[in-house]
């Protein structure tokens, strides 16, 4: 039976609150989803430092796993309670052209609650009630903590589709955090040889393939002499503009640069056109994941095709939200989750 109410993560600059919400049984093609973990992305880190210049407070918590608690009336799929799934949590209207073509729902923004004093999706949350499309079917042997990085592990896949990427290339990860390393395991996944720079000799350090200082002189030739001309892909997981130049400036003849973090605050970038056109370079931009993507991460990761465990840096009950919160701003070296029911 469920509980009358929830506990949800309320986030402001500077501030966490746990704010207790009455519970809505699912509707009519709704699942009830009784959340088990949530991952914390730079979003709500940003959220909290103030650097997020979306509307607070925030209802955060979108890299979401948990269990059905009820299943609504309608619900196709099969959904039982019990049920492991990760959670997408982007809407989607399924009738505009980007839907029909696999990509991201351009007619609907993300799915969010709204209680009138704090929006959001709402993850960081005891339960949770969402259309049925947006669940997608874990393994049991999975841990939640785990599934939960079906989220940003999509986001990957879609990045490393926008390079193209085929078998033998080179490719080059700027950033060996959370999202860079998941960068490089992905596209080892592809058949390329990985190459990773990061500053920051701790990180060096825990990355796959082979690793370099972009910062040391001569980091663009080194790259360039061991590649035979430069990487196929180049993929900018932090930097900003600054790395999007030296990405550009270091990728191969007809290769692609992947713009896949944002920039905050919002920065523009000089270009040299003639370099891009001689060299028939592309520089493409990522966000978020479709549908499709979703499910391939699940699958990944439900058949042990890739194990993640390792880039969990730690687990705080949802009582210690505020200190899950500030330890992943302080500079966590992967990701940071949190679970409903203790660490």
């Amino acid at each position: 039976m469920t509980p009358a109410t929830y506990r949800a993560a309320v986030l402001d600059a500077g501030a966490v609150e746990l704010v207790t919400l009455p519970l809505r049984e699912p509707g009519p093609g709704e699942l009830l989803v009784r959340v088990r973990a949530c991952a914390l992305c730079t979003w709500e880190v940003r959220t909290f430092t103030g650097s997020e210049p979306a509307a607070r407070p925030l209802l955060g918590g979108h890299e979401i796993a948990g269990e059905v608690a009820a299943v609504g009336a309608g619900v196709l799929g099969g959904f039982g309670v019990g049920d492991r799934v990760a959670v997408w949590r982007m809407a989607a209207c399924g009738s505009c052209r980007s839907c029909h073509e696999g990509g991201q729902c351009r007619a609907r923004a993300a799915a969010v609650v709204d209680t009138g004093t704090a929006w959001g999706p709402q993850g960081l949350a005891e339960y949770l009630t969402v259309p049925a499309y947006q669940a997608f079917p874990v393994a049991d042997h999975l841990d939640f903590a785990v599934a939960a990085l079906v989220e940003p592990l999509s986001c990957v896949l879609r990045s490393v589709d926008r390079a193209g990427l085929d078998f033998g290339d080179d490719a080059l990860v700027f950033g060996a955090g959370f999202m860079g390393v998941l960068h490089a395991r992905v596209a080892r996944l592809r058949g390329a040889r990985v190459l990773v720079a990061e500053p920051d000799a701790g990180r060096r350090g825990l990355a796959p393939g082979l690793t370099f200082d972009p910062a040391e002189p001569g980091f663009a030739d080194r790259v360039r002499d061991l590649t035979g001309g430069g990487p196929s892909a180049v993929f900018v997981t932090g930097g900003g503009a600054a790395t999007l130049r030296a990405g550009l400036e270091v990728v191969a003849e007809r290769g692609r640069v992947v713009a896949f973090a944002a920039s905050y605050p919002p920065e523009n970038l000089a270009l040299a056109p003639n370099s891009l056109h001689h060299r028939e370079a592309a520089l493409v931009g990522t966000v978020g994941q479709s549908a499709a993507e979703f499910h391939r991460a699940a699958q990944l990761l439900t058949k042990r095709v890739l194990d993640l465990s390792d880039l969990i840096s730690a687990v705080y009950p949802l009582t210690e939200v505020d200190e899950a919160i500030r330890y992943a701003s302080d500079g966590a070296m992967f990701r940071v989750v949190v679970t409903m029911d203790g660490p």
